[in-house]
């Protein structure tokens, strides 16, 4: 549904320039899907899909990520292929939580939409790549809503593409090992220094992020990603 909302808009051009269609080298248009990703401030949603070359698509994904302010919320539906290919290791360097849900049978495409305002798309074709800016306050708004029904019906990525740079925070590797070793909640809060009530929401939020369904459990997942040192108790 996406690629034919944006094939039935893409030679739509208004006096106004709310739908922009880029005829620039690849590096030009990369620089403006990046300049999108900078005007995110509260979310940036990403639909990348991979057509020979996976490890093109995750630079540029690692690109799009570096460029997004670390105020906004990040959403990225990829294909399984990329998560297959290494997606876990392009993010995850500022802390920011980044959603990441898998689709298969997805066609080559790119969409980069920041706060709901401005979306670039490019969609393989035999032609080439076409590239287009649109800030249409309807087209953008439906292009959000088929992005919103797609990401109810895709599926969460594996542990292995797990993308938040708060996993792998001090505070959170000392949280793990303390779930992991069995600790109660009084003395775990009582040996990080911070109320029970604020350890139990950091747990919360790590048991979310991770995908466990018990404590426990999240510190063993935590040592099989690699979060944790193998040794500690």
């Amino acid at each position: 549904m996406i690629e034919e909302t944006i094939a039935q808009h893409r030679d739509t051009v208004s006096g106004g320039q709310e739908i922009h269609a880029l005829a620039g080298a690849p590096e030009e248009n990369a620089r403006v899907a990046l300049e999108v990703a900078g005007c995110a401030r509260d979310r940036l949603d990403v639909v990348v899909a991979a057509g020979s070359d996976n490890s093109e698509c995750n630079f540029l994904l690692s690109e799009l990520l570096l460029a997004t302010p670390e105020t906004a919320e990040v959403r990225v539906i990829c294909n399984p292929e990329m998560t297959d290919s290494g997606l876990a290791g392009v993010a995850g360097h500022d802390g920011r939580p980044i959603l990441v849900r898998v689709l298969s049978q997805l066609p080559p495409l790119l969409i980069v939409t920041a706060d709901q305002t401005v979306t670039l798309t490019s969609i393989e074709s035999p032609a080439g790549d076409a590239y287009s800016v649109i800030r249409a306050p309807a087209i953008v708004r439906l292009l959000c809503e088929l992005f919103d029904g797609i990401w109810q019906g895709a599926a969460a990525a594996g542990p292995g593409a797990v993308l938040d740079g708060r996993m792998r925070t001090e505070l959170t590797r000392k949280i793990l090992a303390l779930l992991r070793a069995g600790v109660t909640d009084e003395v775990a809060a009582r040996k990080l220094a911070i109320s029970v009530r604020t350890y139990r929401r950091h747990v919360a939020e790590i048991m979310t992020m991770i995908g466990s369904s018990s404590r426990f459990q999240a510190g063993v997942k935590a040592a099989e990603l690699g979060l944790l040192d193998s040794r500690s108790p």
